[in-house]
């Protein structure tokens, strides 16, 4: 287990979150989830900047993800709600900061089987270590329905050039995905 789902157990849950999370939902199974869960596996990615937008590309074992964040002051009225929800980017001296707001409900949407409602909000930070060698991540997480009060992760995330990218047809494995499923009940 990454030290991501270790620190996510220890999440401030709410009575409603217990009750879900006692439920074990088997989602997460060969589908792309939202931020953090989908932050939090140990998979491809990349990041790509432009004047007006960040393309993160997250890639999973047949699982893809691209998120196109345009670099903005606020987030749209009457945001449609959606997997990914409404992100915008901006810059704080070094560090990228991606909000979103506007979630769709999803049953894994705060990992660890508990799900998220529309109320989630989340801040990730992606910064240069002081060695300039690896990305650190950090993302802060509010969801006023299943969690007590805000919480937060970090992991870092490495430098890899010289692994590519799965195939796009590359097709998740159910029996691979069901072991993942099984090492979160250890």
């Amino acid at each position: 287990m990454n030290a991501a789902w270790g620190a996510a157990r220890n999440w401030p849950i709410t009575e409603l979150g217990r009750e879900a999370q006692a439920e074990r939902v088997q989602d997460g199974l060969c589908i792309v989830e939202p931020i953090p869960f989908l932050a939090s596996l140990n998979e491809m990615r990349t990041i790509s900047f432009s004047d007006d937008e960040v393309v993160i590309h997250y890639d999973n074992s047949g699982d893809h993800a691209i998120l196109t964040i345009p670099f903005a002051t606020g987030h749209p009225a009457n945001v449609e709600p959606s997997l990914h929800g409404n992100a915008i980017a901006s810059w704080e001296g070094e560090t990228l900061v991606i909000d979103t707001v506007g979630f769709e409900p999803n049953p894994w949407g705060l990992m660890t089987s508990v799900p998220s409602s529309p109320g989630k909000h989340t801040i990730e930070r992606l910064s240069l270590t002081d060695d300039r060698l690896r990305l650190r991540y950090e993302v802060s997480v509010e969801d006023p329905v299943y969690l007590n009060e805000p919480v937060s992760l970090m992991m870092l995330w490495d430098h890899r050039p010289d692994i590519e990218l799965s195939p796009a047809s590359e097709v998740c494995d159910h029996d691979v995905a069901a072991r993942f499923i099984e090492d979160q009940r250890d």
